[in-house]
């Protein structure tokens, strides 16, 4: 199969339409191939999805992307009427905590307060103590 170019004959176009034929089935296999992978993918579940994950890279490692999506599926959705009651909950365990690292903080400071003090108090006396024997 000669295809002749402005009355020249070229001896590669059988060469070229062959590796365009090959490059199209290589193609085609790819596509089939990618098609059976997506059906596969579809009849697994998401806990199975996550299992395969962690054979192939370890509990919780690689795919980062991929987990999150999956775990978002296995997330229980939560109701807008719920989400009201979760943030005032999270609010009074929030303030409750704040309370309790703020007296903790006072109470520190008043300790370390009494200690300065007591510290200055017994310099006061060893200097009073001193300028008396002097």
């Amino acid at each position: 199969m000669d295809i002749s170019f402005g009355g020249k004959k070229n001896p590669d176009a059988g060469k070229k339409a062959r590796r365009a034929r090959m490059q199209q089935e290589r193609v085609d296999s790819k596509r089939k191939d990618a098609e059976e992978r997506q059906a596969y993918a579809a009849t697994r579940s998401p806990q199975q999805k996550l299992a395969s994950l962690d054979k192939k890279f370890g509990p919780g490692q690689g795919a980062v992307k991929e987990r999150a999506r999956l775990n978002a599926k296995l997330a229980p959705k939560v109701q807008p009427d719920k989400l009201d009651q979760l943030a005032e909950n999270l609010t009074k365990q929030i303030s409750a905590v704040l309370q309790e690292v703020t007296q903790e903080a006072k109470k520190m400071a008043e300790e370390e307060l009494g200690r300065r003090n007591k510290r200055t108090k017994t310099d006061r006396a060893k200097n009073s103590s001193r300028s008396k024997k002097a």
